[in-house]
């Protein structure tokens, strides 16, 4: 059974955190719950008691079993007109095991999570989340899409690379693929501009990248994820990372300031400010290379036809 740890940020919010190959898209959802009714003028009385819940495993240096977390979601979810509870029921657990979605490479909202999509809009809109990703393709390769009657769609791109693979020739399975393999990291300009556009200042969201989920926001004009990942449960002032093509950003805390590790051994030492920077940019290492684990497992069709050729 899945479990997670917790961490209670300054704001008093608790944060689940991370583990390899956990259920990130839960992790997001529920992260985004929290920090989204932290800032509402009236709270949830079920966020209110899951809240003091995770406050008091967190202090008692307990995890949070995943059965928690889908009593949870369900006594959030009960009563919603366009879901009955057998409906909620039978997809919680797709939402543990990997949820699929199908990103519109023209709009940065996800509306299609496959067979799913009816329950997870509701579950969604219930919690007046939004899910986003960046994957946005340049203005003349969509309008080549349009022209050619294939759908702006992930999805629709794949079935087409893999129906012209025996034709190695074609010039637009040549130009998505290329597209495809051009952007790993599944974040272009045009995407980082559009999401910029799209979210609303202090908005709390759900970004998707290479099959992973974090729970975003947008203060000051930029975007930043919530950093979930259990190799920073001790350091506390490490909470968003700034979203940017290149990953060469700096962690901040939850006031969006630089992150500095604190002890007060630390500012009385300088050697030990020395090593707080050497820290810090260790974990801005590590970020980088997971991001460049998801990009490398995230196996594509393309490379199929570009073997082909």
């Amino acid at each position: 059974m899945s479990t997670f740890q917790i961490t209670v940020n300054s704001n008093s919010v608790p944060v689940l955190r991370q583990n390899e190959n956990g259920p990130c898209y839960i992790i997001a959802l529920v992260n985004a719950i929290l920090l989204r009714d932290s800032q509402s003028q009236s709270q949830s009385q079920s966020v209110q008691d899951f809240v003091a819940k995770l406050t008091e495993l967190e202090k008692s240096q307990k995890k949070v079993p995943i059965d928690e977390i889908y009593a949870f979601l369900v006594d959030s979810l009960l009563g919603m007109e366009s879901l009955d509870p057998t409906e909620i029921m039978n997809t919680l657990p797709v939402l543990e095991s990997g949820l699929l979605i199908n990103p519109a490479f023209d709009d940065p909202v996800v509306t299609d999570f496959g067979l799913y999509s009816e329950a997870i809009s509701a579950i969604l809109s219930h919690f007046k989340v939004k899910l986003y990703h960046g994957f946005i393709m340049p203005y003349d390769l969509l309008d080549r899409l349009h022209e050619n009657g294939i759908e702006t769609t992930f999805d629709s791109c794949q079935d087409y690379l893999v129906s012209h693979i025996d034709h190695p020739d074609d010039d637009m399975a040549l130009q998505i693929s290329t597209f495809l393999s051009s952007e790993q990291t599944q974040l272009t300009e045009s995407g980082l501009e559009l999401l910029t556009q799209q979210l609303s200042d202090d908005e709390i969201a759900i970004f998707f990248r290479n099959d992973h989920y974090s729970t975003c926001t947008k203060h000051n004009n930029r975007i930043y994820l919530l950093v979930t990942d259990v190799g920073y449960i001790n350091q506390r002032d490490i909470v968003w990372q700034p979203l940017a093509l290149d990953n060469d950003t700096d962690f901040v805390n939850f006031s969006f300031e630089r992150s500095r590790i604190v002890s007060p051994e630390r500012i009385k030492d300088p050697k030990l400010q020395e090593q707080e920077e050497a820290d810090l940019q260790l974990a801005r290492q590590i970020q980088v290379q997971e991001d460049e684990h998801l990009s490398k497992q995230n196996v594509k069709c393309e490379s199929m036809f570009s073997e082909e050729k």
